[in-house]
């Protein structure tokens, strides 16, 4: 599996091969060295409160970890061993700092991410059973804490942002089909905690500016083994797909000392302009991104490298349209509902609430709404642009896409 490279594998050879006529390594660019972010049980800032409750969830729920799917008596139970660990977790969602997560050798996994995760679907449980047993003055805190965990697990590199929209989407389905049951005070309380987040663009970039390290650890993996000797065993990890780059290398030990360097220059210049090309589409509406292009006949003998290790942010840009273009119709979902509680009828139009808020993702136009009296209906035309009358299907993604009511 790929998860079982050697660490090895990114230790810069001090020596050659015999029988190679490869320049000396200290020729070549270092483009990565392993972030060395620490957190002691002392450190104050967001990012340590939230590795100890990782820690601490890890240590208390082993069998957790690795469950799939929890019946109603193992969620009690879990939830029970959670605690001290929910209880840093809230006081970390509580403080500053930022999310300083290291960038992480390609194919292995944060250690935190297991007790993230299972902290995450904790937090969900907790918001389910306030829903299920209306304790509904409970609720604004949970989504509160939910909101402050996935949008700061949203600022780190794409495995974490990706942890982070996941959080945000379980949030949102607990929330959806129980908006009519909720409270005008709960429902407005929940879309003041929402709309920060739901109009912020800060997120993504910073996202981004951190997975290019990531990209960059990939080249290093490459280069690394390269210079130690190692590319049938990178083959094997990477598969088949790579064999052609793989041969490539195997050959470029015969030319010159600046070829060989320029290959690696090349090949890091591409993580830079993927990275670039991502800026610039996060900026857009879906509507106006393009898929990237690389010119006919420019020779990238690196493709099948950059496949694997320069891809991350492209699903991660479509999911994040969703998830957004999802919570913002959320937090104008709360507003409408508490509207119609409060005056007997959803307002005529949108125009009352923040231009952030309306503005869909997808089209960059306002979100499609329609209200006759109590009854409204809320949308996004969705990934097609084709506005079906709010039509949708199970998935609540196509023709139109709503949030799971």
């Amino acid at each position: 599996m790929l998860r079982k490279v050697r660490l090895s594998v990114l230790v810069l050879a001090a020596t050659l091969g015999a029988g190679c006529s490869k320049p000396h390594p200290a020729a070549f660019v270092r483009w990565f060295t392993q972030d060395a972010v620490t957190s002691s049980k002392d450190s104050n800032d967001a990012y340590s409160g939230y590795v100890r409750a990782s820690n601490m969830a890890r240590e208390a729920d082993p069998l957790g970890l690795r469950r799939v799917s929890f019946t109603e008596g193992q969620r009690q139970a879990s939830l029970v061993r959670l605690r001290p660990a929910l209880g840093e977790l809230y006081r970390a969602t509580s403080k500053g700092g930022g999310f300083e997560a290291p960038a992480m050798i390609p194919f292995v996994e944060n250690p935190n991410h297991s007790g993230w995760r299972l902290l995450g679907r904790a937090l969900i449980w907790r918001l389910e059973g306030d829903l299920t047993n209306e304790n509904y003055e409970e609720i604004p805190s949970t989504v509160r804490e939910i909101t402050k965990f996935a949008t700061d697990l949203m600022t780190g590199g794409a495995a974490e942002a990706d942890l982070g929209l996941s959080l945000l989407d379980d949030m949102r389905i607990a929330l959806a089909p129980n908006l009519g049951q909720l409270p005008a005070t709960t429902l407005n309380e929940c879309a003041s905690l929402l709309e920060e987040e739901a109009i912020r663009d800060d997120c993504l970039e910073e996202c981004i500016s951190k997975e290019h390290k990531v990209m960059l650890a990939g080249v290093q993996l490459v280069q690394d083994a390269y210079l130690e000797g190692s590319l049938s065993e990178l083959q094997a990890n990477l598969g088949l797909e790579v064999r052609e780059a793989v041969d490539y290398l195997n050959t470029l030990h015969q030319q010159s000392a600046d070829q060989q360097l320029q290959y690696f220059k090349g090949f890091a210049k591409e993580a830079d302009t993927e990275v670039a090309w991502a800026r610039q589409q996060a900026e857009q509406p879906v509507v106006a991104r393009k898929v990237p292009e690389y010119p006919e006949g420019q020779p990238r003998p690196w493709k099948r490298f950059s496949k694997h290790f320069f891809r991350s942010l492209r699903p991660l840009l479509n999911k994040e349209a969703k998830t957004l273009a999802r919570t913002r119709l959320l937090v104008l979902e709360c507003r409408i509902i508490a509207h119609v509680k409060a005056e007997g009828q959803a307002p005529k139009s949108l125009s009352s609430y923040a231009k952030g808020l309306r503005q869909d993702p997808f089209t960059g136009r306002e979100f499609c709404y329609e209200a006759d009296g109590p009854v409204f209906k809320l949308y996004s035309p969705g990934p097609d642009f084709v506005d079906n009358g709010g039509k949708t299907g199970e998935d609540y993604e196509a023709p139109d896409l709503t949030i799971e009511r």
